[in-house]
């Protein structure tokens, strides 16, 4: 089945999670079949053998709809923590079908480095395609330690970071972008319950204020 073989492409690496939330939102058919992953029999059988690796209460309060349940934890924008979600998802119901499946490392592997190089502070909606390609890239530098050490010296390097000094962003990083390069941080203060963040593009001095509430 076309839509069995999608899925087992993306769960063992041999499509990316850009390219499988394209066939996503492209193919139906492709939907309609993850829709149905819970087994009818399993549906208000929380003895079931399909729970073992997701939870019940979470299918159940989406109507045992995998689809629907999938829309709700994920937002499918590509970016490394969501990718993580769909993969992980979707691994989790399959393994039941499928447990010798060689499933993919990668999405783990490239979370683990995104928490360690950007550490919740250098991303953003404008900055993520810069944050994603240094992971990507840096994926597979051996040892452990050296891929680390390398990821975070790129981020540095690409948020123009020249001291400890970063903002403590309340809302979740919205780091911004410049003409050429994420713009580079200066200072934040507070204002009520505003707190502002101030930045310059460092191609041609401009400066920009993001505003996050408390």
């Amino acid at each position: 089945m076309n839509e069995r073989n999608t899925l087992i492409r993306f769960l063992t690496g041999e499509m990316t999670s850009r390219d499988f939330i394209a066939a996503l939102r492209s193919d139906a058919a492709l939907r309609d079949w993850i829709a149905a992953l819970v087994p009818g029999e399993a549906a208000y059988n929380p003895a079931h053998p399909f729970w073992k690796n997701i939870s019940y209460s979470g299918l159940e309060t989406d109507g045992f709809d995998a689809w629907k349940h999938l829309c709700r934890l994920c937002v499918f924008d590509g970016s490394i923590p969501d990718s993580l979600n769909v993969f992980g998802s979707l691994k989790a119901m399959f393994k039941y079908y499928d447990p010798a499946l060689p499933y993919t490392t990668f999405y783990h592997d490239a979370y683990n480095l995104y928490l360690d190089a950007a550490q919740d502070c250098f991303d953003g909606p404008e900055v993520e395609h810069i944050t994603m390609a240094i992971i990507e890239n840096a994926l597979p530098i051996q040892p452990k330690t050296k891929r680390i050490q390398t990821a975070k010296q790129q981020v540095k390097d690409a948020f123009h970071v020249t001291d400890r000094t970063r903002p403590r962003w309340i809302q979740g990083p919205e780091w911004p972008m410049g003409q050429a390069s994420p713009m580079k941080f200066l200072k934040q203060k507070r204002q009520g319950e505003q707190v502002l963040y101030l930045f310059q593009d460092v191609d041609d001095g401009s400066t920009r204020t993001v505003t996050q509430f408390y």
